[in-house]
């Protein structure tokens, strides 16, 4: 008797035996946007309801008046994208 495992068939596709998936591109971009719309719509709920702030505050940095809404935009979408991109399976992180 042997340990070893008998090779699963391979199939004659040119990718490698992965068929390829023509809707990834289309979800990927889909994943950004939608990660941002909804990372904005959070950031903005979270001023309104939280921080008690209009949504044209802005806050100094260097010599330039930068608009809250855009700066904590930036992080949420990200996060938002994370989890986004794993119920999703588009493969922008790596596993």
């Amino acid at each position: 008797m042997s340990d070893v495992q008998p090779a699963a068939p391979t199939s004659p596709d040119v990718s490698g035996g992965k068929q390829s998936d023509r809707t990834l591109r289309a979800r990927q971009w889909l994943v950004v946007v939608l990660s941002f719309v909804i990372g904005a719509v959070v950031t903005a709920a979270c001023m309104i309801l939280l921080l008690k702030v209009d949504l044209t505050v802005t806050f100094p940095m260097s010599s330039w008046e930068i608009p809250l809404i855009i700066a904590a935009t930036i992080p949420m979408g990200f996060l938002v994208m994370i989890w986004l991109d794993y119920f999703m399976g588009t493969k922008i992180l790596p596993d």
